[in-house]
């Protein structure tokens, strides 16, 4: 960083920090600004410096600083240069900036502490070459910089000299939340969501890694009606991802092409007249669809539930374009106010860093993106479940490849995630015609059994437990269903269109 100004984003820090003790005080939360132990002469500029000495005084008298307390302070002191819209432009925290409060206080301190290290060093090149500058003196300044060293590394690091105790783990415990039940089983053994964990979904392009997701997601609400679910995606555009999760959960053959139908009835409901400018194939089947009464009454009743759920804040669908530091601040933030319990974000290789420039390759910047998320996933105060879709290399032509190492742009992935589970769309395979064939097809590409109406999936990685379970899930293709054994099919719970 030099010993002048300091470069971005470390000079946002003194920002962060006045914004985040701002905020923490309005919650009525005095913690933090005690736990720091701040002074003025930490801040580089002089505005930062008298707008914190401002806010530590309103504090003493019982006072909680805001905009106008401290605006109100400068104007009542007479102090110069420092207007309404400085104070609100120096502690308006923004979430795009947030990090770890006490990591900004930490940098705060190193560049305190460089400037003095650079204010030695000339006074020590002075007393070199000036033999009017008294050498003790020097040596003095040489051992209060010393000191000073030892206070910040004190300071930062204080909080982690004890260790826990049982209480404190019992309370980590309770409250980092269960397992989340899938209803996917590979055997005997049932797919879990892990709390505070990173679980990926990987796949090869067009092997349906944004679909289970999706199934996931619905499993989520529906087994846990008290929690709520966040969908993000960075590919596909919202109308897109709004559509496909609809048709799942609908469980509802409309016809041919079941989300075109969607599409064009959110469009035109029930009119044919308002339809977009669509085929004879698409206008046909759309109101072959709306022949059907049954059908359009049962999807009806299933698109005003699947609403609801929207309504009741019990899933959240939204398209994004986060770099991975206002993503994690959003889920932050997200969590604060109560809004999500457990987030579903498709997919990993489409995040980028908030500056790339950094990085030598698109793997280091996967890498600390992955990084980021998993210190996300865990910390103590807003620690969630997250689940990834990730893609597959181009190295992975059958079932056989589905490899950790695989996993495109990698980035440490196997080594940051909890769970990974890879998929293998078997419909990406055409039907050889006989049974003597379909089976070596099966055991070359790995998925022990050919069902061309199945998604074959392995589980890769799960930590502290037993991988390599493989299962072989029944696909509906048109309703994006992905089936457990067991579930009812589409035909089984509705009625047909014939």
């Amino acid at each position: 960083i030099g010993l002048g100004i300091p470069a971005e984003p470390l000079f946002r820090s003194s920002y962060t920090v006045n914004s985040t003790l701002m905020r923490s005080c309005k919650e009525g939360n005095f913690d933090a600004f005690f736990e720091a132990q701040l002074t003025k002469d930490l801040y580089f500029t002089r505005e930062n410096a008298i707008i914190f000495s401002i806010m530590a005084d309103l504090i003493s008298s019982g006072i909680i600083p805001d905009v106008f307390t401290i605006t109100d302070k400068i104007m009542k002191d007479g102090i110069p240069n420092i207007s309404a819209a400085d104070v609100v432009a120096r502690t308006d925290w923004q979430p795009g900036q947030e990090v770890n409060f006490f990591e900004h206080v930490r940098i705060l301190r190193e560049l305190a502490l460089r400037r003095k290290t650079q204010a030695v060093a000339q006074y020590l090149d002075k007393g070199c070459k000036d033999a009017t500058v008294d050498i003790n003196e020097v040596i003095q300044s040489i051992d209060r910089l010393k000191e000073d060293a030892e206070a910040m590394a004190s300071s930062v690091f204080s909080p982690f000299y004890k260790g826990v105790n049982k209480d404190r783990i019992r309370e980590l415990l309770a409250a980092r939340g269960q397992n989340l039940s899938t209803g996917y089983h590979f055997g005997n053994e049932e797919l879990m969501i892990p709390p505070k964990a990173l679980t990926f979904i990987v796949a090869a392009t067009g092997h349906c890694k944004s679909t289970y997701l999706i199934n996931l997601a619905l499993r989520v609400c529906a087994a846990y009606p008290e929690k709520k679910v966040l969908f993000l995606s960075y590919e596909e555009a919202l109308e897109s991802v709004y559509v496909n999760m609809l048709n799942t959960y609908a469980k509802v053959e409309l016809g041919e092409n079941n989300r075109n139908i969607i599409a064009n009835h959110t469009i035109a409901v029930g009119d044919l007249d308002k339809l977009p400018n669509v085929s004879q194939a698409e206008y046909d089947d759309y109101k072959h669809f709306l022949d059907n009464n049954q059908a359009v009454a049962d999807f009806t009743e299933k698109e005003a539930e699947f609403y609801q759920l929207i309504e009741d804040g019990r899933l959240n669908i939204l398209y994004v374009e986060f770099a991975v530091d206002t993503l994690s601040s959003y889920i932050k933030e997200m969590r604060r106010k109560g809004l999500c319990d457990i987030a579903f974000i498709d997919y990993v290789q489409l995040l980028n860093a908030p500056i790339r420039s950094k990085y030598r390759s698109r793997e280091d910047e996967l890498k600390e993106i992955c990084i980021s998320l998993k210190n996300l996933a865990v910390d103590e105060e807003y620690g969630l479940p997250i689940v990834f879709g990730a893609q597959f290399n181009r190295q992975v032509k059958s079932a056989k490849d589905l490899l950790p190492t695989n996993i495109g742009e990698a980035g440490d992935i196997e080594r940051i995630a909890n769970t990974i589970v890879a998929l293998w769309n078997c419909q990406k395979t055409e039907d050889p015609g006989t049974d003597e064939l379909r089976q070596k097809i099966a055991e070359y590409q790995g998925t022990k059994e050919y069902n061309s109406s199945a998604i074959f999936a392995k589980i890769l990685k799960r930590r502290g437990y037993a991988s390599g379970f493989t299962a072989t899930f029944p696909f509906e293709g048109n309703t994006g269903r992905i089936l457990d054994r067991g579930d009812a099919t589409t035909k089984d719970i509705n009625y047909s269109l014939m």
